[in-house]
């Protein structure tokens, strides 16, 4: 797949993920927040919570299901930006 295409993917997960949070009453704080450590796709907050979202858009289960693209190692580096 093209990396525009795949983009797009990627967007439009982020967009639908984005709006299920909404649609549960959080608010999206940011988009895409990189630092020299990494990228965030979806900080979002509702209340006290703040919440931070690794969206996996695929268009098939070939390569499995998206949970199971984050890895234990992409997991500790999430955990990692977010503090």
């Amino acid at each position: 797949m093209p990396a525009t295409d795949r983009r797009a993917l990627g967007d439009a997960g982020e967009d639908i993920a984005c709006q299920y949070l909404q649609d549960h009453g959080f608010t999206i704080a940011d988009r895409n927040w990189r630092s020299r450590s990494g990228e965030l796709d979806i900080v979002a907050r509702k209340g006290g919570v703040t919440v931070f979202v690794e969206v996996k858009a695929r268009r098939g289960r070939t390569f499995g299901e998206p949970e199971e693209a984050v890895t234990p190692t992409k997991a500790c580096r999430i955990r990692g930006l977010a503090t």
